[in-house]
């Protein structure tokens, strides 16, 4: 039987309601307003991550920003965030 590990993401907008990733796993990212979450999904797809389910803000979680959750075959470690900032930041940068 194959293992999977998931990984959620929850979406934060700006004022000018542009979704940008807000937290990775419970963590929250710092200064996450600059954090593009197109930029986040093409890194996680790299990564091997599938989206499996969303929710929006309509009554279903206790915030107004929609939470996604991801998945993909277990590799035996755990999946490094601190590269993820980097690799969205390089990507910002280009």
């Amino acid at each position: 039987m194959e293992k999977w590990e998931y990984l959620t993401v929850i979406i934060g907008y700006t004022q000018m309601n542009e979704p940008k990733l807000k937290s990775v796993d419970g963590r929250e990212m710092p200064d996450w307003k600059t954090l593009p979450f197109r930029h986040a999904l093409r890194i996680l797809g790299e990564d091997g991550w599938e989206l499996v389910t969303g929710t929006s803000p309509d009554g279903y979680s206790n915030t107004n920003d929609p939470l996604y959750v991801f998945k993909r075959p277990w590799g035996g470690a755990a999946y490094n965030m601190d590269s993820l900032l980097v690799r969205i930041s390089t990507l910002m940068n280009t």
